[in-house]
């Protein structure tokens, strides 16, 4: 119960903060303010089990329709004019 309890007065901390910290940012590029977001650990919560599963779905989507990105960077790396 104490761990629910903590763990809903975490995401009620970072909300708040989040709230707070990107008033004003709306459609401008408020810098500072978005900086001030990152004052909290995981302001966009992508620890979450729902944004891990939502990562794992996009990946599985871009691999399916253009590859393996891991390999395609290998080949851009080999044949990269930088790298003898």
């Amino acid at each position: 119960m104490f761990a629910g309890t903590a763990r809903l007065l975490k995401k009620a901390q970072r909300r708040l903060w989040m709230k707070y910290a990107l008033r004003g940012v709306g459609g401008s590029d408020n810098h500072s303010r978005l900086d001030l977001a990152y004052n909290v650990e995981d302001p966009w919560n992508m620890d979450s089990a729902l944004e891990q599963a939502r990562f794992q779905a996009t990946n599985r989507i871009v691999e399916e329709n253009f590859g393996c990105w891991r390999s395609a960077a290998a080949k851009a790396t080999r044949h990269s004019i930088w790298h003898a």
